[in-house]
């Protein structure tokens, strides 16, 4: 029987969950392994991520929304935000990593949930909701695994990072656009060369 994408997007949430799972044991392992194989200190690291990201979102962000002064500005002040949490906030370099780690979460589960402008309330609702209890769990597992410390503090920063995540969406997607702003938008990215 042949199954649809939803559930192939799933299989990917529950993909990505195990691999956070599974990879807690060994997290501090590689993190000083990819320290000594490149020299970076373990802060550059979890930048360099985290850089990607916010270049890949500025271009998607630009393209779809026909560079939207008001998108980018409120990609602008994201990036502030999490350029405040990188450098004041998140203390330990695995912190910073669960930037990345659970931004890219958000995405990963908005893909698998599909939300449109009807439920887009209860989606954002139900990606933060899963988000908190993968981030619960991880930190659960981490207490219970030898060489690891679970914290609260550190389920609040996986909450952070996977809200923060999921506004970089909600301003490169624009799903709340009317239809008229959305068929502009389009025409606009239709019509530039390639």
């Amino acid at each position: 029987m042949k199954q649809g994408p939803g559930v192939a997007r799933w299989g990917g949430v529950l993909l990505y969950v195990s691999g956070i799972y599974l990879t807690i044991p060994y997290i501090p392992r590689l993190w000083y392994s990819a320290q000594a194989l490149t020299g970076a200190s373990l802060n550059s690291l979890a930048f360099y991520p985290l850089a990607t990201i916010a270049a890949l979102s500025l271009v998607a962000a630009t393209y779809r929304t026909g560079a939207d002064i008001l998108s980018l500005l409120a990609l602008a002040a994201i990036g502030g935000l999490y350029s405040f949490l990188y450098g004041h906030v998140f203390q330990e370099p695995i912190e910073k990593l669960h930037l990345f780690e659970y931004g890219l979460l958000s995405w990963i589960l908005w893909r698998a949930w599909r939300p449109d402008r009807h439920n887009l309330y209860r989606s954002v609702a139900g990606i933060l909701l899963l988000n908190a209890a993968v981030g619960a769990t991880d930190e659960l597992i981490q207490h219970y695994t030898p060489g690891r410390v679970g914290e609260f503090r550190d389920v609040v920063i996986d909450w952070e990072s996977a809200a923060l995540g999921l506004a970089v969406l909600l301003v490169t997607l624009t799903p709340w656009k009317t239809g008229a702003q959305a068929a502009d938008a389009a025409r606009h990215r239709d019509s530039r060369p390639l």
